[in-house]
Formats: C-alpha cells, sequence, structure tokens
C-alpha cells in the first residue's frame, strides 16, 4: 500500500483509513508505538499500560533514586 505524505499543520503525516484502524480493532483515541527499524518506521499500536511500563523501564535509575 502506498501512502502519501500530507501536511498537518507545521508537519508531515500520513493518513490511515478508518476501515484499516478498525481491522486492527484500533480508534482515533489509540496511540502507536513508532520504531525506525530496517530503514523505514514501524507501527504497532500501544496501550497505556504499555507506555508506562515502556517509561518506567526506561526511567528506573532515576524513579530509584528518588525513592531512596
Amino acid at each position: 500500500m502506498v501512502k502519501p505524505l500530507r501536511r498537518i499543520g507545521n508537519s508531515q503525516g500520513v493518513i490511515i483509513e478508518k476501515p484499516i484502524l478498525e481491522l486492527m480493532n484500533m480508534t482515533d483515541k489509540d496511540s502507536f508505538d513508532v520504531e525506525f527499524k530496517d530503514g523505514g518506521l514501524f507501527l504497532k499500536p500501544i496501550t497505556l499500560k504499555d507506555i508506562y511500563k515502556k517509561r518506567s523501564i526506561m526511567h528506573r535509575k532515576s524513579l530509584d533514586k528518588l525513592g531512596e
């Protein structure tokens, strides 16, 4: 599938049509984890719980120091 870049405010973006979101059981209120992989972008649905877990792993040392 080829998708053009579109101007969205001062940025560029790719529009994901509603039928594709429905196939992924997603809505316009959900989030994606975006990774640069093999020379391209990889979009993976992510929940708030996953976001929290990923952030806590990234900042574990800082959180441990705050807890001392």
